[in-house]
């Protein structure tokens, strides 16, 4: 599945992720990244699904990761209905486990 690979999307995120810094500077920076990604009209759906993906990783802090998803779910409301029921299904099979590991 990851054919997407050579997406400016995944590379950026990528970039974010081995650059690393302090938890708000990476906030910063994820932030920065969704922005650019609520902005896509085309594949829209395939970047947010790069996006939740990478949000997933273990190599994300849970500190970083809740607010840019929290920031997440309300740029999915505003996206078209399709788009959005689409993003938030795959974003909760991608995140469950970490969605589980917050609540503890």
């Amino acid at each position: 599945h990851h054919s997407h690979m050579g997406d400016p999307l995944q590379k950026t995120l990528a970039a974010v992720a081995e650059t690393g810094g302090g938890h708000k500077e990476m906030t910063e920076k994820y932030r920065g990244v969704l922005q650019n990604v609520f902005k896509t009209t085309l594949g829209l759906a395939e970047a947010l699904k790069a996006f939740a993906d990478a949000m997933a990783q273990e190599n994300v802090n849970l500190v970083v990761s809740r607010p840019i998803l929290q920031d997440f779910c309300v740029g999915l409301t505003s996206m078209p209905d399709t788009v959005a029921k689409e993003v938030a299904h795959f974003a909760l099979e991608r995140l469950q486990p970490r969605v589980i590991s917050f609540e503890e």
